[in-house]
């Protein structure tokens, strides 16, 4: 248990000491086709080195590599189409358990370090969105290499590699569902432009999915736009299930999720407030340890 507490305190350090650097580079990544290859390798050799279904899936790094290079490259951004994809899709492509599928807009921090711990599958979960996820690139049609300074549009908005994977992963999502959504931001939880409104919502087989939970996650000291008992957006959402004989359920600030946005802001008064009870019986422990003890404690019991 000591151990697991400690990785979740490595996990969990306010974001403020990762933004000390301020990097204003907007090109390609730097080193960008030794991450991939590096992060395909890692991913089926030691991540998931002990499933069988992946290592049954024949992925091939080296092809996967070419194949991206291949659609990318010598293309302005905007020319790439998301059928380009296609053959990107099926190299990367492999069993997983698409019966614990989790959707996020807005919410990507507190989602992947608890579905991670739970063992549910978000898009970056999968090869195909593990390989890109937080890399930036872009070409084109003067260019037989990767630039080092990306236009704006098709790159760090509409990007068609995310477009496609995006509706590969969510075709595939059966039975439960989950989406954790922003009840923050001013644009709504189901916001007209995410990616989960425009290609992930439309790409799901709702015949294969029977129950869609969303959790409605609210950043501490800022208003709440939206709550599952005031929605905005998110009758929309509701209506798109409930015409697909979809079950709709909706929970605000699941506590687990809040105990990870609180670490973040422990001096917030909402989430001094939430941890009140167990600093009282845990007074030599930092407020912030504290938080991360809860989650560590109900680590193994932890339901959406």
């Amino acid at each position: 248990m000591l151990s697991l507490l400690f990785q979740l305190l490595l996990f969990s350090k306010p974001s403020f000491e990762a933004s000390l650097c301020n990097n204003l580079y907007n090109g390609t990544t730097k080193n960008f086709k030794d991450i991939v290859l590096g992060r395909c390798f890692y991913y089926i050799n030691s991540l998931h080195k002990d499933n069988c279904e992946i290592n049954s899936a024949n992925l091939n790094c080296s092809l996967i590599w070419d194949e991206f290079y291949r659609v990318i490259v010598n293309k302005s951004p905007c020319q790439v189409s998301i059928e380009d994809f296609d053959q990107f899709v099926h190299l990367t492509s492999h069993p997983y358990s698409n019966e614990k599928s989790v959707f996020w807009s807005g919410t990507y921090k507190a989602v992947h370090q608890i579905s991670r711990l739970k063992g549910d599958w978000t898009l970056e979960d999968t090869l195909s969105g593990y390989l890109l996820d937080g890399l930036s690139f872009c070409s084109d049609n003067k260019s037989d290499n990767f630039l080092t300074i990306c236009p704006t549009d098709c790159v760090t908005r509409n990007n068609p590699f995310w477009n496609a994977v995006s509706k590969n992963y969510a075709s595939k999502a059966t039975g439960r569902v989950t989406a954790v959504l922003n009840g923050t931001r001013n644009s709504g939880a189901l916001s007209n432009y995410s990616t989960f409104f425009n290609y992930e919502l439309p790409s799901m087989n709702f015949k294969n999915i029977n129950h869609f939970q969303v959790i409605l996650l609210h950043s501490p000291e800022m208003s709440k736009y939206e709550t599952c008992q005031m929605p905005k957006t998110l009758n929309t959402l509701r209506n798109i299930l409930q015409s697909n004989n979809v079950t709709y359920e909706c929970i605000d600030d699941n506590f687990y999720l809040k105990n990870f946005l609180c670490i973040e802001n422990q001096n917030s008064p909402e989430c001094q407030k939430l941890f009140s009870a167990f600093s009282k019986t845990s007074s030599v422990i930092p407020f912030w340890h504290a938080s991360a003890s809860i989650i560590a404690l109900t680590t193994f019991n932890l339901l959406f």
